[in-house]
């Protein structure tokens, strides 16, 4: 029996210089929950990567049509700049063996890859360092 279920996760993703939180919502189709425990979200700084993971979403075993695990990030970047990050998932789970015990294992492949872009804040000027008055 296949079954299909939306994931949706909020990940707080925090910009550098400032305290700007942005909350992302991420969608996910699942064809069968079998020997699911966790799906693991990871960010790159490119499409093609390095992506590195940011935190997993739990599984009870319970069949719903959302999970929401809060996630926390932070994106750096120069000033006044747009920084884009790219995200994608894959499913975890203990596997049967054919001597009766589990193996926990990730899927190999993972789902395809989406992108946010985060706008850096420029910040404050700096404070002049030394002001002085001269008088002739």
């Amino acid at each position: 029996m296949k079954k299909l279920i939306i994931l949706l996760i909020c990940l707080f993703a925090t910009v550098a210089f400032a305290d700007i939180t942005e909350t992302l919502t991420f969608g996910w189709q699942q064809e069968t929950l079998d020997y699911v425990t966790h799906w693991e979200l990871e960010m790159g700084i490119s499409d093609t990567g390095p992506f590195m993971n940011i935190g997993s979403i739990p599984y009870d075993g319970t069949p719903q049509a959302e999970f929401q695990a809060p996630l926390e990030t932070t994106v750096t970047g120069p000033g006044g700049t747009t920084q884009t990050r790219y995200f994608r998932m894959r499913t975890c789970g203990d596997i049967p063996q054919s001597d009766g015990t589990t193996q926990a294992e990730c899927s190999t492949g993972y789902s395809n890859i989406v992108s946010h872009d985060f706008w850096i804040p420029a910040g404050e000027f700096q404070v002049p360092v030394q002001f002085r008055i001269i008088a002739q």
